[in-house]
């Protein structure tokens, strides 16, 4: 699993794989790795843990039989996401949680658009992985693994954040506002209302994602 942060695409995966699972979760934060380890303690997988900066190094895959990663994809630049695709060519993966542009906020405000702008004029500032190709990452992604013989196919997997989700939606409402920030202070009217309407349980987001499945030429469908 590449950038696992705490584990979590591993917690999901599992329940939904067989049995004698034997996990290799990767990401360059020492802090998540131990996250990740402790919140798959209890579970019934195998897992080693590995330190590795993905911008710089990609794992051996000698005795690995797939490969998953969840919201990584946009964070690429197109030549990282080429390389990727290269290396990746030969197994099975599963990449989740593509941001693909859109952001839709309701009820509709008179900003959203320029602030939506700004969101994805931040989403391809480099990450650590070169210029970020941010919501056209998936697609760009995609044409690579089928020109090196994959067939893959594409699903969306929008967030779709309310009510229900109240200190899910603040948070991620709070990361949207910092990262419009470094591109062009979002109105403060925008902010307020926006703040306001989450507070009172009144305001919904969808985020447009995508899920990657590809396998490699001569597989066989699941």
């Amino acid at each position: 699993d590449l950038g696992c942060g705490t584990g979590s695409n591993a917690r999901y995966l599992a329940s939904r794989l067989p049995a004698g699972q034997r996990w290799l979760l990767l990401d360059d934060d020492p802090a998540l790795l131990e996250q990740a380890r402790q919140s798959l303690k209890r579970s019934e997988i195998e897992a080693m843990f590995q330190a590795l900066n993905l911008a710089h190094e990609l794992p051996d895959l000698l005795g690995r039989t797939g490969i998953t990663a969840s919201a990584l994809l946009d964070l690429g630049s197109a030549v990282w996401l080429d390389r990727l695709a290269r290396w990746c060519r030969s197994h099975p993966l599963l990449f989740a949680l593509s941001f693909n542009g859109r952001l839709v906020w309701q009820p509709a405000a008179a900003e959203d658009d320029a602030i939506r702008r700004r969101f994805l004029a931040h989403q391809r500032t480099d990450k650590g992985f070169g210029p970020a190709l941010g919501a056209d990452a998936v697609d760009h992604f995609a044409r690579r693994l089928e020109a090196e013989g994959c067939r893959v196919s594409k699903a969306a997997s929008d967030w779709r954040l309310g009510p229900v989700d109240a200190p899910l939606l603040a948070a991620t409402l709070e990361g949207i506002i910092a990262a419009v920030a470094e591109i062009d202070e979002p109105p403060l009217s925008w902010s307020a209302l926006r703040r306001s309407q989450a507070a009172a349980r009144r305001l919904h987001l969808t985020i447009g994602h995508v899920d990657v499945l590809a396998l490699p030429a001569g597989s066989v469908r699941a």
